[in-house]
């Protein structure tokens, strides 16, 4: 271990500012990851004017503050997120310091969080989850478990399982999906064009008998063409309907960057966390989405509905474990776990009402920050086996 645990105030502060600088280098990374940019040539430069910035412009938070959020030549704004991200990224080292010390596992950990913030910023901007970022850092997850935590077979299950889980997760929630959205669903695949329901008028008979059957229908060739008309049509409407995701690629392969990093256990941890803040940061793009549409009253009655509903299902269940094992209702645990229904509960409720309002929300973060939260909670890295 290179630096004790229970970093000291000298190295809070050195991991605060180096944390600052890297932050500062994640806002490229992503930012230029998705303009499919080297990540070193251009040189720093407004995106919106394209001037070149000198190295004052670019120290982290000072330069954003010092210009007031915007750029000296065009008067641009600059993003918000970027003196977020430098800061969080500070807040983030001393954290990993603090909890790991900075040993070889600590300083494994730092680059597996990097991964997650420069993600995390991609899937925010355009919702997108770059293979030049997670590849890489999938494979350093590999090395990193095979020689520091020695967990190689426990990364390995993990990295084919959360394939598994995602494929079956998109399969079947776009099925939920579609029953929850019906209308739509039928709208969407109706075809524009379809056989013709009624024959057209018939022509008035020509002489002769080989002429008979074209004066009578229309020719075979029409409903050739027709009927080819209406099979492209319903395959124009299956492929909209398969080009909706409930889960991207980009997620599979993010959850197996957990897996690569942190093994088996603490994906389904991350699992567990990550869908249930997604669920609330799903909630709060509909409720956003539907304040817009002034549509916020829709939500009352379906949150209280669900709250109520859940909440009454596990108090019975909870009261009859109470009574099977013998022991009293009002337990601590039991405390926190009635409200938690109730939050749930509202929260189904909301995406039940909010159908229409729909729209796809970035699923990275809920993942970085379930991974963080496994991260700090790992007990293989407080064992002795794989820690500092």
């Amino acid at each position: 271990m290179l630096i004790p645990e229970g970093a000291s105030l000298q190295v809070d502060i050195l991991c605060g500012v180096i944390g600052l600088f890297v932050g500062g280098l994640l806002n490229q990374l992503a930012v230029r990851t998705l303009k499919e940019q080297s990540l070193f040539n251009p040189a720093p430069q407004c995106p919106k004017c394209q001037h070149r910035l000198s190295w004052l412009e670019v120290i982290p938070v000072f330069s954003y503050y010092s210009l007031k959020g915007k750029c000296q030549y065009c008067r641009g704004a600059i993003a918000w997120y970027y003196p977020f991200v430098e800061i969080f990224t500070a807040i983030a080292f001393i954290t990993i310091a603090r909890v790991f010390g900075v040993g070889w596992y600590g300083l494994g950990m730092l680059v597996f969080v990097c991964a997650l913030i420069a993600v995390s910023i991609t899937d925010f901007m355009e919702k997108l989850i770059p293979h030049e970022i997670t590849y890489p850092a999938m494979l350093l997850g590999i090395m990193f478990s095979v020689t520091i935590r020695h967990d190689f077979w426990s990364t390995l299950a993990g990295i084919g399982i959360s394939y598994i889980l995602v494929d079956f997760m998109a399969f079947y929630g776009l099925k939920v999906y579609l029953w929850l959205h019906q209308p739509a669903a039928s709208a969407l695949s109706r075809p524009n064009c379809l056989e013709p329901q009624e024959k057209p008028p018939a022509k008035k008979p020509l002489s002769g008998k080989l002429f008979k059957s074209l004066s009578m229908e229309p020719p075979i060739f029409l409903l050739k063409e027709w009927r080819r008309k209406g099979q492209e049509a319903k395959k124009a409407g299956s492929s909209e309907l398969e080009d909706i995701e409930v889960i991207g690629g980009g997620d599979a392969v993010l959850y197996a960057l957990v897996s690569a990093w942190l093994g088996l256990n603490r994906l389904i941890f991350t699992l567990i966390i990550s869908f249930f803040l997604g669920a609330i940061m799903g909630a709060a793009y509909l409720l956003h989405d539907m304040y817009k549409e002034r549509a916020l009253k829709r939500v009352v009655l379906p949150v209280i509905i669900g709250a109520t509903a859940l909440t009454s299902l596990m108090a019975f269940i909870l009261g009859a474990i109470a009574h099977i094992i013998g022991q009293s209702f009002f337990q601590t645990a039991w405390y926190v776990l009635l409200p938690a229904a109730a939050v749930c509960g509202s929260l189904f409720g909301i995406i039940w009402v909010g159908g229409r309002f729909s729209k796809p929300f970035p699923f990275g973060p809920a993942i970085a920050a379930g991974a963080a939260i496994a991260l700090l909670t790992d007990p293989f890295a407080h064992s002795g086996n794989g820690g500092p």
